[in-house]
């Protein structure tokens, strides 16, 4: 303990006395040390008496009594706060060796006592603490410690200005210590420095009022933890730096248990940002979008907040600008920032966004395929946009015509009133002309792009609901003739138009390029005819379309405008401009060369599938060296007819054909013992076949054949006559090889086939069965086949593949049959009517199920086989039985 004692006055030499508490008076030089007017007492055991001072000329001081007690405060600061606890130490100095019992006492009673004994104790002494000279009462749950043999502590909150003592049994009082406390709980004050290099931020936190012994603790957001180096970086204890935007508080903490300051005001190191949603790269005209000022770690405050936008500034409460109806007027740069509410905390003002609208809506490209129909195809429509990933959602529609005001009506395509995702829609089942348009719209409430431009899909099946009819019957016509060109509308409808899509892209109609008089439109003459032409009537309908083409060159190839149906016969025919005599005429078929000869026609008599592409004829030789002496190309199409139409379609009742089969046969037996006595005189060979079986292929019967017993060359004339002057019979017999009949077959039909063609193309018919017979008679050439009776089904057969993307499946359908000879193969799909021996179809996952259906058959029976497939999400082939592609 170190205590002194100074005197002070007018004297040269001074000295202090001591009068103990046990009688005994004594100078400073007994238990201390005097240095000029200062004595400095010596550690004591016991201080406890009166002291004064006494000059050399005989003065005496002011007396003090002190004593062996000594209270002191932890912590020792120099201000205390309401509520702050502090601990009352008191120290009792003593010769002797002695426990104490320390006490707190109230009205000459001892509270809460605490005794420690040792074996040699020898004395007991109470302690007593005094408040503003009361006792002080305190917790019933505290108790005073023991902390040495000589001192006691006890735990107390301070609520005011107090002056504390203690007391040691019955000694004396120890000097009175005054402790001041402010009547408030002090705050925390924060300081944002100015942001360094990077973007990083220094904050200080301190106390309103300097005081000591402070530790501060950091918070971001309304977290509850304090920040830890983890989180930031500590500079010092009251300095941080982050670089993390968001809302800062601190507050500090002293004592155990510890006291904390009020939380400072927050401080906010984010700028705000102005974002766009939603997210487009590009705005349109009329949509509606917000603005949205966003503050890093704003998330859980409330904010006032205030925009600068082209031309007004703004103060709301919301985060949001919004724009209904986005018009050029918007363009321009848009700002923000936000005061937190009741708070003075601002962000920086946010960096300009500037919006740019354009002037303009939208416009979808809608594209379909396939442009030209066969019948019962499926038609997909895709509907493209700009920037197709921002959520667009599309709408697609029927186009009807609306002749009164010369445009289109919409209307909505079945399942498609609440839009798609997927920018294509799949119509099934388009056999007519039809028209399409899409649009696209986003947003919320979403807004419309326009319509796209309307695209058409083409059907030249004169079967529809109008008819269009050409004259001249033609697909291609000279441009010098184009003033007697012709095309009329049919059916039922007061009011008719003829439109023109042009080979350069427009849609017109009829009287852009010509003259509507009643149903029919009279074209002008024109430089370019060249488009595909339709009828639409007043009540909404389309006609089949035509492809019509004109030119200038010295050559047209001239065939029907309208597709002509599988089996019947054509013709086509080169004409000129002037007529060309004993030329040699070429025709292309795709640009390979299918015939050359001088009459200048071109003869299918049973067109097929496999007839249909693109025809031009030319002067033979004079093809490459000048265009002009050749014609244009143009599509020939062909009209599928299924099996069973072949059929239906004949116009002889089945009675008449029985009969008439039932005639031939017996007419053909006895040919054959007519033919084998005449094989006898004139042996026929059979024709060879093996070499170009086009119309203008030629086979002689028996150009080796001896001649007849007689040696007439009459007669040899007759048997070397031209093919093309003969007519002959294919007459094909039924062989069951089981004797029975086909279960799949009509009840009681039996079928026959007669027909004129060329040796050659009926001896095909016939393979590979076993080898015809074939005889003449009376001129007559008979060839006698043998058709086998059905009895095994076809083996269907699918592979696939599927489009993430699209979750469209796309399945390659084969069809198989141990059938030989003559047979050919039907694959029916929903509408959709194939010929020959695969399919490929398109199915989305959900279209379910989905029927595929085979069938072959030749000219006397037919069976068929079928399979059910799905588009699921899975890798591998085609399953049957829905068990998914």
């Amino acid at each position: 303990m170190s205590l002194s004692l100074t005197c002070a006055g007018d004297s040269a030499e001074w000295t202090v006395k001591r009068f103990s508490s046990s009688g005994y008076l004594t100078r400073c030089a007994a238990w201390g040390s005097m240095t000029g007017p200062t004595c400095y007492i010596n550690g004591q055991i016991s201080i406890d008496g009166v002291y004064w001072c006494e000059t050399a000329t005989g003065l005496f001081s002011n007396a003090v009594n002190i004593s062996g007690t000594l209270l002191t405060v932890e912590p020792d600061w120099s201000t205390f706060f309401t509520g702050e606890s502090v601990k009352l130490m008191c120290d009792m100095r003593e010769e002797k060796d002695a426990d104490w019992h320390y006490a707190i006492r109230k009205d000459g009673q001892d509270l809460y006592p605490f005794s420690r004994l040792k074996t040699h104790m020898t004395d007991m002494t109470t302690a007593t603490f005094y408040k503003n000279r009361s006792l002080i009462v305190t917790d019933p749950n505290q108790r005073t410690l023991m902390m040495s043999e000589n001192a006691a502590e006890i735990g107390i909150q301070l609520q005011s200005d107090s002056s504390y003592t203690c007391k040691l049994g019955t000694g004396d009082e120890s000097q009175p210590i005054r402790v001041k406390v402010d009547p408030y709980r002090p705050k925390a004050e924060l300081r944002k420095d100015a942001a360094a290099a990077g973007g990083k931020v220094t904050l200080t936190c301190s106390t309103i009022i300097p005081s000591h012994g402070w530790k501060f603790f950091w918070y971001r957001g309304k977290k509850k933890d304090s920040l830890t180096a983890q989180d930031v970086a500590f500079l010092s204890n009251d300095r941080i730096s982050t670089s993390q935007g968001g809302v800062y508080w601190c507050r500090g903490g002293r004592g155990n248990p510890v006291y904390y300051t009020e939380y400072s005001n927050p401080i906010v190191t984010s700028a705000a940002a102005v974002t766009l949603q939603p997210s487009w790269p590009e705005i349109y005209y009329g949509e509606a979008l917000t603005l949205w000022c966003r503050i890093e770690g704003g998330e859980d405050f409330e904010w006032i907040y205030q925009w600068i936008v082209p031309d007004a500034t703004d103060i709301q409460s919301k985060n949001e600008h919004r724009i209904n109806y986005a018009t050029g007027s918007h363009n321009g740069n848009y700002r923000c920032l936000g005061q937190m509410k009741n708070e003075t905390s601002w962000t920086a003002w946010s960096p300009a966004f500037n919006l740019r609208v354009s002037n303009n809506k939208l416009e979808p490209n809608l594209t379909v395929s396939p442009s030209w129909l066969s019948s019962g195809d499926s038609v997909t429509l895709n509907c493209s946009v700009k920037y197709p990933d921002v959520g667009w959602r599309f709408y697609w529609y029927k186009a009807i015509p609306n002749l009164p005001i010369k445009f289109y009506t919409m209307e909505p395509l079945p399942g498609s009133s609440n839009g798609t995702e997927q920018p294509y829609f799949i119509v099934y089942g388009q056999a007519q002309t039809a028209g399409y348009v899409c649009k696209a719209a986003r947003g919320n409430p979403q807004s419309f792009t326009h319509p796209s431009k309307v695209k058409f899909v083409w059907s030249g099946d004169v079967q529809s609901a109008a008819t269009l009819s050409v004259s001249p019957d033609r697909a291609q016509h000279f441009i010098t003739d184009t003033m007697s060109l012709s095309l009329t509308c049919a059916r039922d409808s007061a009011e008719w138009t003829v439109k023109r899509f042009s080979s350069s892209g427009y849609l017109t109609r009829c009287a852009a390029w010509g003259s509507m008089t009643g149903p029919t439109c009279y074209i002008n003459g024109q430089k370019s005819i060249d488009g595909v032409y339709w009828c639409e009537t007043a009540t909404g309908l389309f006609s089949n379309a035509v492809n019509i083409s004109g030119t200038h060159n010295d050559a047209i190839v001239d065939f029907p405008v309208h597709p002509v149906t599988e089996g019947q016969p054509v013709t086509l025919r080169c004409k000129w401009k002037t007529e060309l005599n004993l030329a040699v005429i070429s025709f292309y078929k795709n640009d390979k060369l299918i015939q050359n000869d001088t009459r200048g026609e071109f003869f299918i008599p049973a067109v097929s599938k496999s007839d249909e592409g693109f025809y031009k004829c030319g002067r033979k030789g004079r093809m490459q060296r000048s265009a002009g002496s050749t014609s244009p190309a143009s599509w020939m199409s062909i009209k599928a007819l299924v099996l069973s139409q072949r059929r239906s379609s004949s116009p002889f009742p089945v009675w008449l054909t029985v009969g008439l089969v039932c005639g031939i046969t017996l007419f053909v037996l006895f040919l054959l013992v007519l033919g084998r006595y005449a094989k006898q005189l004139w042996p026929i060979r059979s024709p060879n076949t093996n070499g170009h079986s086009g119309p203008d292929h030629k086979t002689n019967l028996n150009d080796t054949d001896p001649a007849p017993p007689n040696g007439s060359a009459n007669n040899r004339a007759s048997v070397t006559a031209d093919p093309a002057e003969v007519e002959y019979a294919l007459i094909f017999l039924k062989n069951s090889a089981e004797g029975g009949r086909n279960p799949n077959s009509e009840e009681s039909a039996v079928y026959s086939n007669v027909a004129i063609q060329s040796t050659a193309d009926m001896i095909g018919s016939c393979a590979p069965h076993p080898s015809p017979f074939i005889t003449r008679i009376f001129g007559l050439v008979f060839i006698l086949c043998i058709a086998e009776v059905l009895t095994a089904l076809p083996v269907l057969t699918s592979n696939s593949t599927r489009d993430t993307l699209t979750r469209v499946c796309t399945v390659l359908l084969e069809c198989s049959s141990e059938a030989t000879g003559g047979v050919t193969g039907v694959r029916t799909v929903r509408n959709q009517t194939i010929t020959g021996p695969s399919l490929t179809y398109t199915i989305r996952e959900e279209d379910g199920d989905t029927v595929f259906n085979c069938t072959v058959g030749n000219i006397v029976s037919e069976v068929s086989a079928s399979k059910v497939l799905k588009c699921v999400n899975q890798t591998g082939e085609a399953a049957a039985d829905s068990s998914g592609v």
